[in-house]
């Protein structure tokens, strides 16, 4: 990233490599992907919430945030897994658009949201 940092993704979730301290860091990610990252985590937000205001979604294996916002729980349950789970909070834009990870006031990832399923 521009200002140092290193991020890991799998492709849903791109998040400061400090935060989840992986076993190992991965390759440099290509400029571009780091440009795309760096514009997400600025994205603007219309609420935000706690870790702990997550409630379980309908569909298995997920979270629901207070405004709508389903998750992907492997995501949630890492995000609790980590020292700074007390101080994580998530911004939200919308129940598609990406969601950042804040972190003692930082943003330190973003994640994807899982899409709400589709009306008959």
């Amino acid at each position: 990233m521009p200002d140092g940092r290193r991020f890991v993704t799998d492709g849903g979730i791109s998040i400061d490599a400090e935060v989840v301290k992986p076993t190992s860091l991965p390759t440099l990610m290509p400029p571009e992907s780091a440009a795309a990252v760096v514009r997400l985590l600025a994205s603007p937000h219309d609420a935000d919430c706690a870790l702990g205001d997550l409630r379980s979604g309908a569909g298995p294996n997920t979270f629901v945030t207070p405004s709508g916002v389903i998750l992907n729980g492997n995501y949630v349950t890492l995000l609790r897994s980590t020292a700074a789970a007390g101080t994580t909070r998530l911004r939200t834009s919308g129940k598609t658009k990406p969601v950042v990870i804040m972190v003692h006031g930082q943003a330190a990832g973003v994640m994807m949201p899982v899409q709400p399923p589709r009306e008959p």
